[in-house]
């Protein structure tokens, strides 16, 4: 057990190690492992975790705008600690409409970039296309098999 952390923390270093990522960005007592995880998670994915990087963030806040990050949503909107969870959540589906405004989508539209948003897959994937809902629904369940087949291939190898 490493000295100031819990059992949970070390786990989470451990992994970003495996990963490659740079466990000193959250490798700290003072945040949770459920911190750390987000963390972590957005250094493997590519992103800037700068926004979110601030133990002023609960677990909570920290998962909204790693989700936000990870699928392309403008994160400065609701990215800021004095926010509760429940009102960056309503920020961050607001957003989410005005997207859908924007972009002229229709109910199954709307519904697939929400449900593409909960998978966590980037809204270029979605906009800009042109895509019926049926289209956007293939390409969010083709994203979703390739996201269970890599999970599946990383658990093997």
């Amino acid at each position: 057990k490493l000295k100031g952390f819990n059992d949970m923390q070390p786990y989470q270093i451990k992994c970003g190690f495996t990963s490659g990522v740079d466990v000193t960005k959250y490798a700290q007592p003072v945040y949770t492992w459920k911190q750390m995880q987000y963390l972590r998670w957005g250094l493997e994915n590519g992103l800037d975790i700068v926004s979110y990087n601030t133990i002023k963030f609960s677990a909570y806040q920290m998962h909204l705008i790693y989700k936000g990050e990870l699928v392309g949503l403008k994160v400065h909107n609701y990215a800021e600690p004095e926010l509760s969870w429940s009102d960056m959540k309503v920020a961050m589906e607001n957003e989410i409409y005005t997207l859908c405004r924007l972009y002229n989508l229709d109910a199954e539209q709307s519904t697939e970039l929400f449900m593409a948003i909960e998978s966590g897959h980037h809204i270029n994937n979605f906009l800009d296309h042109g895509y019926s809902g049926e289209e956007m629904r293939l390409i969010r369940l083709k994203l979703n098999k390739e996201k269970a087949d890599q999970i599946t291939n990383n658990e093997i190898s």
